[in-house]
């Protein structure tokens, strides 16, 4: 019990870190680097008007908690 408690909270730090990570890299390089507006780095993550890229970002954060839980099968 005590293992598979040790892992899903270490498949949600991978997650985590993944996610904050890749947002760390989007918003430095798009805001910093390219110098594009915060709104418009902000329109990327609204579902409604069809860009998906927020579901890439939850697939990143729960990809790690869902393959460890895969492989024990639990």
């Amino acid at each position: 019990m005590i293992v598979r408690a040790l892992l899903a909270w270490c498949g949600v730090s991978v997650g985590g870190l993944w996610l904050a990570l890749t947002l760390t890299f989007e918003f430095g390089l798009g805001h910093f680097i390219a110098h594009k507006p915060w709104h418009e780095l902000l329109a990327d993550y609204n579902i409604v008007a069809g860009r998906v890229w927020i579901l890439v970002l939850v697939t990143t954060l729960g990809a790690p908690l869902l393959s460890s839980r895969a492989r024990m099968v639990w």
